[in-house]
């Protein structure tokens, strides 16, 4: 009895190690990734998956670490990535980047099939939209495509270049180059750039389908980013007025009753 017991002790310890051992190569695996070191960050998600081939953590920071390394048919060969709805839209921002855009509707059918409640699917649609619009100008879509590639490298100023080329354009395009700068601004925190660039695109396209996205993201602008929170109440109140059956207006509803509770909170009792 006390051998099977010294035994099972002795797995027990042995099988915590490992999990310990693995935990410890995550964290460092998910640090590296943070500082850009993409291949020491792939060496450690290495290790992990050679233990846990199946470790959706590990496999996820592997790819996106082939993804900012730019190196794309590392990032495709990736096995299991149906595992979850994350690693199905990581391999679709793969095929997008790469300029793989027959490959990608592929994927985002899937993605729908497959995981229909998941917080990636209207990222997934929007893309497909994308494609759909953008489809016969292609150098302005690769050029878009490696814009949002520095935006999520954190390459934010080889972002904005990019797209400054874009904007200059009319149609679709240039409306998503204009959403997509704003985001590179933020990003780099040069705020009143993005506010501009979002008052930019709305005197430009008062009809477009995304004029009430771009007022809200200004709103949360003001709100989140320069705190001023009179201002983004304005701007949440007017969305709210101008269209009120829009998804937006819904968000900015929200956030008023937030401000609302903050508000009297902060009020002497």
């Amino acid at each position: 009895m006390l051998k099977h017991l010294f035994i099972s002790l002795t797995a027990g310890l042995f099988l915590t190690g490992i999990i310990y051992g693995q935990n410890n190569l995550m964290v460092l695996a998910d640090s590296l990734l943070a500082q850009k070191n993409y291949s020491e960050a792939i060496r450690n998600y290495q290790l992990v998956i050679k233990q846990s081939p199946n470790y959706e953590p590990a496999l996820f920071g592997l790819q996106n670490s082939y993804i900012r390394n730019n190196d794309f048919n590392a990032a495709q060969n990736i096995k299991n990535i149906f595992i979850s709805d994350r690693l199905l839209w990581g391999q679709i921002r793969v095929l997008f980047y790469s300029s793989k855009f027959d490959s990608v509707m592929v994927y985002i059918f899937e993605m729908v099939r497959r995981f229909p409640n998941s917080d990636y699917v209207n990222d997934a649609l929007e893309l497909g939209i994308l494609l759909a619009e953008l489809a016969q100008d292609t150098m302005s879509f690769k050029k878009y495509a490696a814009a949002q590639l520095d935006y999520e490298s954190q390459n934010y100023s080889d972002g904005i270049n990019k797209v400054q080329e874009i904007i200059v354009k009319s149609g679709g395009v240039a409306q998503y180059g204009y959403l997509l700068l704003s985001r590179l601004f933020s990003a780099k925190k040069e705020f009143n750039q993005a506010i501009s660039t979002l008052n930019e695109f709305s005197l430009k396209f008062p009809s477009s389908k995304f004029f009430t996205r771009a007022r809200y993201e200004l709103g949360l602008l003001y709100l989140d980013s320069v705190k001023d929170t009179l201002m983004a109440k304005n701007i949440f109140e007017d969305l709210i007025s101008n269209n009120p059956s829009s998804p937006e207006s819904y968000f900015a509803r929200s956030r008023l009753i937030i401000l609302g509770e903050k508000k009297s909170k902060e009020l002497p009792k």
